[in-house]
């Protein structure tokens, strides 16, 4: 639940960051931007636990969320 959860919500953070194109909110954009990096590393972490705890998610399956979790991130960073 908490993987999908703020994998959902990283996805909707990133959306408001990269909707506007007005320089007057920047510190917006940027808090956006900090909120999806936090549901983003969340998320992974929740990924890692389901993997180590349940088995419920494969190696396989945590690497390429990992993955695409981690290339979000630092496409984000500069």
């Amino acid at each position: 639940m908490k993987l999908a959860t703020h994998a959902a919500l990283a996805s909707a953070k990133l959306a408001a960051a990269l909707s506007g194109d007005s320089l007057d909110e920047i510190g917006m954009t940027i808090a956006y931007l900090k909120r999806a990096l936090k549901a983003i590393t969340i998320a992974m972490e929740a990924a890692a636990q389901l993997r180590k705890t349940s088995g419920q998610i494969t190696v396989r399956n945590t690497r390429y969320c990992s993955s695409d979790c981690f290339e979000c991130g630092t496409a984000l960073l500069p």
